[in-house]
């Protein structure tokens, strides 16, 4: 009986070798697919350093925002819109869910025509997790692609490619597994990058190592929380700009020397949002490698667009900021 064992054990060692051979082999010809694509087809890659503003929550955009890119909601704002922000040299990258149900999304019914492919609600958000590897799925996300397209989106913000981190998710009788979480992301930069899309990886910091050279920029938040943000060292090795969010009081000086010690001289692109995660306009650029706790908590370096704004409106009463 323990012969038996040991040779299952044995044999299911074996089988994991070669499933990851397999799926290194496969990242490997991509690569080669992408280097080729991406030398005919003009695909737009931000740079490290590249400023940005995050506006989910708002269909009126300013348009004289003082940043190089606007990162908004694919359905919430039209075309006409994104295309007067590019005509005043903003890039655009539109945001998606790609792991969730949103049921108040236009094409919301098309997920519920597909038996068991909406499952679990989310933990914290309204929003139910879908069967990433239902291949009835990709011509409902494919959809989304020619959307962005249509529209002029320069750049895609895929939300929700962690959903095999969910302990929810891991209680299925079929769970998602991180082998076909970077399959299903593979699709994703294949169908932007064909579209002439760029396209960021959001979050799934775990990952970060092994598919920079797919993604075309990253979208973190709160990496410094964890101590997490020199996981990003290959995007900013390949001078792929990494965008991240941070939550919080500008006037509390504990957040602000936190995130300083922890993203300082890693090249990072940081905002600070108001804590409550509204992503509204309002937003204040973070230097750490320049970082002064008077001027920020004073408001001097606080920008809703090109103007300096006061700083405690944002963060401490969540009103409109107001000049000074």
């Amino acid at each position: 009986m323990n012969t038996v064992f040991l040779f299952l054990l044995i044999f299911i060692y074996f089988i994991n070798i070669i499933y990851t051979i397999n799926l290194n082999y496969t990242l490997l010809s991509n690569t080669k697919q992408k280097t080729k694509r991406n030398s005919s087809i003009n695909i737009w890659i931000p740079s490290v350093g590249t400023t940005w503003n995050w506006i989910l929550n708002s269909e009126d955009i300013e348009s004289d925002n003082n940043v190089d890119v606007l990162d908004i909601d694919l359905f919430d704002v039209d075309a006409k819109t994104i295309n007067k922000l590019k005509n005043k040299g903003h890039h655009i990258i539109c945001y998606f869910s790609v792991g969730t149900y949103e049921k108040w999304r236009p094409d919301a019914s098309e997920f519920l025509k597909v038996d068991n492919l909406v499952r679990d609600k989310m933990e914290e958000w309204n929003e139910n997790y879908i069967d990433i590897t239902n291949p009835y799925l990709k011509p409902i996300m494919s959809k989304r692609f020619d959307l962005a397209k249509e529209k002029g989106c320069d750049g895609i913000e895929p939300d929700n490619i962690d959903i095999y981190l969910s302990k929810k998710v891991k209680k299925w009788k079929i769970p998602i597994t991180v082998e076909d979480q970077l399959s299903y992301d593979l699709w994703l930069t294949t169908e932007a990058h064909q579209r002439g899309l760029s396209i960021g990886m959001k979050n799934d910091i775990e990952n970060a190592s092994k598919m920079a050279t797919y993604f075309d920029f990253a979208i973190n938040e709160e990496c410094y929380d964890y101590d997490e943000c020199s996981n990003y060292e290959p995007f900013i090795n390949m001078n792929k700009a990494v965008f991240t969010a941070a939550y919080g009081d500008c006037c509390d000086k504990k957040f602000l020397d936190k995130l300083e010690k922890n993203t300082k001289g890693k090249n990072l692109s940081i905002i600070i949002k108001n804590e409550d995660q509204e992503l509204v306009e309002d937003y204040v650029k973070f230097d750490p490698d320049n970082y002064d706790y008077d001027e920020i908590c004073n408001g001097k370096k606080t920008t809703t667009d090109s103007t300096d704004s006061s700083l405690k409106n944002i963060m401490k009463y969540d009103l409109k900021l107001e000049n000074v």
